[in-house]
């Protein structure tokens, strides 16, 4: 299926968008780079940023188990309970 434009020609449409997408960018950064390294006289060493995912933004640095109740320390070496609390 193809769309009119409004000179008259026929515009093919892309069914890969995405693909094509993907494509162009990497063309124009490989580009930019070469341009990049062409204009400047020491190489610059870039480094793609760190891809960030759905697990660092639910992982926590606080402990998962954590209590504010202080546990008693028991000093008594042997602890007998009575039947009747069992």
């Amino acid at each position: 299926m193809q769309r009119r434009s409004t000179a008259g020609d026929l515009i093919p449409i892309d069914l890969e968008i995405n693909a094509t997408c993907r494509r162009c960018n990497s063309e124009r950064i490989k580009k930019f780079l070469q341009d990049l390294e062409e204009t400047v006289e020491d190489p610059i060493i870039v480094e793609k940023p760190r891809r960030v995912t759905l697990e660092d933004y639910s992982s926590s640095t606080v402990p998962q188990f954590f209590t504010s109740m202080a546990q008693p320390k028991v000093q008594a070496q042997i602890i007998t309970y009575p039947p009747s609390l069992i």
